[in-house]
């Protein structure tokens, strides 16, 4: 029996790909894989070249672009699309094409005003499922801020940003997770908003992953030397704010549009110095401050970065969150 197949470590990106494959083409089978060498398992059971391929394009283990890389070795010939993907420029190894669900109506997101500081909620009951859907959700608003970012710089850059990690953690925890034992400066940008998204965002890198990030926008070679703090230009300080504030308006908005909740964001700062002051505010938040941790993986050409986005919402904006959350996949995927 002619088949689908779905490889795709995201059981929401499963569920979602599987009912829009399964309306555009009833009849055929859909075979649901949870990671490359799972997908290649059901390959060798079946003995069967699929009549389309949609795969994940970033998974654990094997990456969607080499499984691509191994389907065509191995069974060439049917066609292969990419779900999620978040470059601007196609690889010559396979072809994409981003593959999007249907969402709710965008909001009608404006840009001024400032809130109040964010209250810690006391409880966060977001399940496994809900902070898959959370991550597909801003996996989308990292693949939008990648566009704009290459139409931005105007080169031939190829830039990706995408989201591989989605969870709850207090700030002590992302602390810890973000500095992983390193005895290093931190460098990030912070951004207010208030609305039915009310809180604070911010996005952090280690200060050599800001200094090169920046250096390869601007247009650095790779394999150059990364300067020290004292380097910071204010030109450096302009493009990590632009990159901090497309980033986090990306993401914020990929949510609030998948949500339909409207916010009003502030102009964004830029602040250096020990983790935990950056991503607390100087203290503003306390260490058992509920956040949710959202890291940013940037690839630029061949070089890989890494950055840390948390989303500190108040106690009414997470309820909402929660309740919007929970609706969408009673509602949308029966689950």
């Amino acid at each position: 029996m002619d088949f689908i197949l779905l490889v795709d470590d995201s059981k929401v990106a499963r569920m979602l790909i599987s009912r829009g494959v399964a309306e555009a083409m009833p009849g055929l089978e859909i075979v649901e894989a949870v990671h490359a060498e799972d997908a290649i398992e059901k390959l060798t059971e079946r003995g069967q070249a699929p009549k389309l391929t949609v795969i994940g394009y970033n998974m654990p283990g094997m990456t969607g672009l080499e499984f691509a890389g191994w389907m065509d070795t191995n069974w060439p010939g049917p066609p292969r699309f990419f779900a999620r993907q978040t470059s601007r420029t196609a690889s010559s190894s396979a072809r994409r094409k981003l593959v999007c669900p249907s969402f709710p109506s965008p909001s009608r997101s404006r840009n001024s005003g400032r809130s109040s500081g964010s209250q810690p909620p006391k409880v966060m009951t977001l399940d496994s499922l809900h902070k898959d859907l959370l991550g597909e959700v801003f996996n989308l608003g990292a693949g939008r801020a990648a566009a704009s970012l290459s139409e931005l710089l105007g080169n031939d850059l190829e830039i990706g940003l995408s989201v591989p990690r989605t969870d709850v953690l207090t700030m002590t925890e992302m602390a810890e997770l973000i500095q992983d034992g390193k005895d290093e400066e931190f460098c990030g940008v912070s951004l207010n908003h208030k609305g039915e998204l009310s809180g604070d965002s911010f996005l952090v890198y280690t200060h050599k992953e800001s200094m090169r990030l920046v250096q390869l926008l601007m247009g650095g070679g790779l394999g150059q030397e990364v300067g020290d703090r004292a380097d910071f230009t204010d030109m450096h300080e302009d493009a990590l704010l632009e990159v901090g504030n497309l980033v986090l308006n990306a993401c914020l908005s990929s949510v609030a549009n998948f949500l339909s909740l409207e916010f009003e964001s502030d102009v964004p700062h830029l602040y250096s110095g020990d983790c935990m002051k950056i991503i607390s505010n100087d203290g503003v938040f306390p260490v058992d401050q509920l956040v949710l941790y959202v890291q940013i993986a940037f690839s630029i050409e061949d070089e890989g970065l890494n950055g840390y986005m948390g989303l500190c919402l108040n106690m009414d904006a997470m309820a909402s969150l929660e309740t919007h959350l929970k609706h969408y996949i009673d509602t949308q995927l029966g689950a």
